[in-house]
This record gives C-alpha cells, structure tokens and sequence, in this order.
C-alpha cells in the first residue's frame, strides 16, 4: 500500500491531528519518482459547518473542460476529505486550482459547447487555490486564485524562490510609471520601466513585455530580474512593461498588431528615450510575449527587424479556429512562406508547451519556416500547459539566449535542469493522463 493510501485509510482520516500532518507534508502529496513519472494527489477540505455540494479542480492543460462532466473530486464518505490522483511525469510543472460548488452551482445539463465554456469560465473567475500548499498563490488569466506545482524533475527556476516564498522585494529607486497616452491607438494605458544591475543611467538593452500588468502585478518579476541579474543568467538591462489594458483591447491590438507597433514606434519609445539612454542597436532590443503577444512578438521583428532583432515568443497564438487572430497567424505563416524577414537574421527563442494542443503542430510548422530562412532560432517543448508558471522561467531563459553572443549554429541552449528536462524529453499523450487513478 502507497503511503498516500494508507494515510486516505487511517483512523484519524479528517480529524485535525490528520489535517496537521497533511500541512506538514504540504499539497498536493507527490509520491516517488518511478520510470520517469510520480503520482501526485489533491486533496480539498471544506471549511466547517459549510459542505460543498462537488469540488471541481482545473490543471492546466492536464483537465479538461472541453470533456464533459469537468474533473470533479471525490469525497471519502463521512469527512470533510475530497481527493483525486494523477500520473504526471515528473518534469511536469504547472497551475491549478479548486472550484467547490453548492447544488445550485452545478453545471447544467445539456450544454452545448459555448455554453459550457461559459460556465467554466464563470467557475474560473472564483477559483481558490491551495491553503496547504506551502508556495505563494497567484492570479489566474480568468481572475481566480491558483497554487503552483513542479515536479522533482521540473526546470529549475531559482530567479523566482523569493516571490514563490513571498519574500520578493523592488527597489523603487530603480521603477519608473509612466502614462503612455496614444493619438493614434485613441486610449491610455499604464507603462512601468525597471531597470537592473549598477549605474542605472548606463545604455543597455531594451526589454519589451506585452501584457506588462501580468509582469509588473500579477506575478511580479522585478526580484527574479535581479536575481537573474546578479547571477550572471541576465546582462543589465532596461525592461519596458506595456499594458494591455483589457481582453477586447488585447485581443483587437495584438491580433491586428500594425497600428499598436507602429504607435509604440513614434509614441511610446521616444517617450522612453526621453527617460533612459535606450539602445538603437536592434541586436540588444528584444520584444517578449506570450500566447497572442507571442505572435504579435514575431510579427515586430519580422515586419521591423531594423528595430527589433531578438524575439521570445512562448505559446505563440499561431493557431486559432477562427477569428482576426486565426487571421493573423495564416498570414504571418504565408508571409514566412513569401520570404518575409529572410534576410533579418533575428535571433529567436520559441517555445510551446506539450500540453497545449494544436499550438505545438503550429509553433512546429513555424519554427520549420523560421530555421529554413536562416535565424538564429533556439525551439523548445516543455511540460505543461499555456501556463504563466512556464513562461515565467522560459521568459528568463529566452532573453538571456537571444541576448547571448551569436553563433552560426543557432542560439546556446538555455541551461534548465538535467538531462530529462521539459526541452529535451520525449513527446507524450496527455489524454494518457487524463483518467482519474484510483487510490
């Protein structure tokens, strides 16, 4: 018998003394790596006097609400005790959250499709993350509270220990906020400028982040910039945050992303210059984003690589079933095809996650076009999900790649973990993990 079976079958099973040493042990509980892969099992209470009716868990790209009825948990008769296991392998890192629900919460039946997904995106926005897991919770995209997990073998990510321990520190000497008010975009939005390592005013490369609140509040990295900086991992540098203001706005700037680049050429980077001494040097300019940011990343240096030569797309949006960001990913892929920046030489860091469906066949079929015109391009798969808990540690490794001294042979390898590692295991079957595993 596992140890988790025998502690779900002890006596004590509920008590608080049982609660205890499970807070000790802290969740979700991860049993011992065996052939590359661990069990790992989440466990729920709910509060006193105050019985959930179901407890729904989201894993990132390891659950899925397309599959009908969602992931539930199931509760060991007569306690407060709700579980339910999985076999990950153990580089697996990731987000999740519980969503417990009265009776009247239940999701509805029948559903179609979009109103399925209208439900779970309701459930989403309340989701709670884990009391008993010993790291920081953060702020999921849909506005609820998620727990973090890696496994054994997951990439380290040592820049982050202190925000994960809610140590995390800014110098607000080194952290300027400054409107960006554009003519040409008709809005306002915020802009945070950060800059690490000594002599503050001295020229270094410019960083550019879409969705910069998500950088700046939502899981603030200035600590992990410093730390990276202080490492050696990261060359000093100017970090430029941009926000996106909301989901219509995102979705209407960085799927018809011209108008937006060419406001922040003549709007917002002389605004910047005005503040530091920025580099003109597009080798020491990198533009970061994720999901529909990394496409609309690509798109800047492509379209303008006299500007920006280093690119870190992550999860790139380059395939959506339709829309204007369906649009825009089937022509950026025509425009590769049609020779589009075939000369630039950009250096490029891309990478996808291996839970993420149809965006790995489309960041591969990207990659392939990118490779065959002659970039300096570093792709990679690591295990997860379209997970802002990856792209936090592959962000970190991109800038310092595409910031690295070049090489004909493409860029240096980040340095990520042990053989093993997410950017060099093989491809798996996420449906394999999709099947509850008893106890």
């Amino acid at each position: 018998m596992s140890e988790v079976a025998a502690l779900l079958r002890a006596a004590s099973r509920g008590s608080d003394s049982w609660w205890q040493a499970v807070a000790r042990r802290g969740t979700p509980l991860v049993g011992p790596v065996q052939g590359g892969r661990a069990r790992v099992t989440f466990l729920w209470r709910d509060p006193p006097g105050r019985p959930s009716h179901q407890v729904y868990l989201h894993i990132n790209g390891v659950t899925s609400h397309h599959s009908w009825p969602p992931c539930a948990l199931r509760r060991l008769p007569g306690s407060d005790i709700w579980h339910w296991g999985v076999v990950l392998e153990s580089d697996w890192r990731g987000s999740y959250g519980f969503l417990p629900v009265a009776a009247e919460q239940l999701a509805p039946r029948p559903l179609t499709a979009a109103a399925r997904r209208r439900w779970w995106c309701d459930q989403l926005a309340t989701s709670q993350g884990d009391p008993l897991n010993p790291h920081r919770p953060h702020r999921g995209g849909w506005g609820g509270l998620l727990a973090g997990l890696a496994l054994p073998d997951a990439p380290p990510q040592p820049a982050w220990q202190a925000l994960d321990a809610g140590a995390a520190r800014v110098d607000p000497q080194r952290l300027q906020r400054l409107p960006w008010v554009s003519e040409r975009l008709a809005n306002r939005r915020r802009i945070w400028l950060y800059t690490t390592g000594p002599d503050p005013q001295g020229e270094r490369p410019l960083v550019l982040l879409l969705d910069g609140q998500l950088w700046a509040e939502e899981l603030p990295i200035f600590a992990a910039l410093d730390a990276a900086t202080a490492s050696g991992q990261l060359p000093p540098a100017h970090w430029l945050f941009i926000d996106s203001l909301d989901g219509t706005q995102r979705g209407r700037e960085l799927a018809d992303p011209r108008p937006f680049w060419e406001a922040l050429q003549g709007e917002l980077l002389p605004q910047v210059a005005a503040r530091l001494p920025v580099t003109s040097d597009p080798r020491r300019r990198v533009v970061v984003g994720q999901s529909l940011g990394g496409l609309a990343a690509l798109y800047a240096a492509l379209h303008w690589p006299r500007r920006f030569g280093c690119v870190v797309s992550q999860s790139g949006s380059l395939h959506w079933p339709s829309g204007a960001a369906a649009e825009a990913a089937r022509e950026l892929e025509q425009q590769l095809r049609g020779g589009l920046g075939a000369a630039a030489g950009l250096r490029i860091f891309q990478e996808v996650g291996r839970w993420e469906g149809e965006l790995v066949a489309a960041n591969g079929r990207v990659r392939q076009l990118l490779a065959a015109a002659g970039h300096q391009l570093h792709y990679r798969q690591f295990n997860g999900g379209h997970d802002r808990l990856c792209w936090r540690g592959g962000l970190l490794d991109g800038v310092a790649a595409v910031l690295a001294a070049p090489s004909s042979q493409g860029l240096p390898a980040p340095a990520t973990g042990p053989p093993g590692a997410a950017s060099h295991h093989p491809t798996s079957n996420p449906e394999n993990h999709r099947k509850e595993r008893t106890l």
